[in-house]
């Protein structure tokens, strides 16, 4: 209860509204979608019938990264080598004819890429929503509706600090997929 009073406490003071960050967890949650590495594995696969591919690819970009720890720095990397290799051969290759034909008014000099593409389409391919959850998710739909009623919208003039602007992360591959809403995952964003 503690806790709650200083989260109102919080709001109340606060001149911007709240937002809620949905991440990754919620599509493997609900629709049963693969985690980033999953996800970068399936378009490895879509490269590369050997085995030893993505392993190939994920160890590259750990030594590129120079950070192992650190999560979102390799999956950025590994990300981007993907992309390399997926361009090397989708605007080629007759397994991706299909894919082409379907991008073939789509500006690829406007943001579109290949993996873009791939990714968008593994994940359009999964959109039931798993049984038992479909309760819950009516439940996430009422969050949306609208926003608080008691929190006050305060013109700028009147606000006591200025704006926070946040900073973006570096450019990655993930930015502007049509039919793809990655949330703010760090793959997803690309500097101004």
């Amino acid at each position: 209860m503690k806790q709650v009073k200083e989260l109102r406490k919080i709001l109340s003071e606060n001149d911007a509204l709240p937002f809620l960050f949905v991440g990754s967890g919620i599509s493997r949650r609900y629709l049963g979608l693969p985690d980033w590495e999953g996800l970068l594995r399936s378009v490895a696969n879509l490269i590369s019938d050997d085995d030893f591919f993505f392993h190939k690819i994920k160890r590259k970009s750990q030594v590129e990264s120079g950070d192992e720890g650190n999560y979102n720095r390799l999956m950025t990397t590994l990300c981007d080598n993907l992309s390399a290799e997926l361009d090397a051969v989708w605007f080629t290759d007759d397994k991706f004819s299909d894919s082409r034909k379907i991008c073939r008014d789509l500006d690829f000099d406007n943001g579109l890429s290949p993996i873009k593409f791939e990714i968008s389409n593994l994940i359009s391919k999964q959109r039931k929503i798993k049984d038992g959850y479909k309760e819950e998710i009516e439940k996430l739909r009422g969050l949306f509706k609208s926003p608080p009623s008691r929190i006050k919208h305060q013109p700028p003039h009147h606000r006591k600090h200025p704006p926070i602007h946040a900073q973006r992360p570096p450019e990655t591959c993930m930015q502007n997929t049509p039919g793809l809403d990655l949330g703010n995952h760090p793959l997803h964003h690309r500097s101004a």
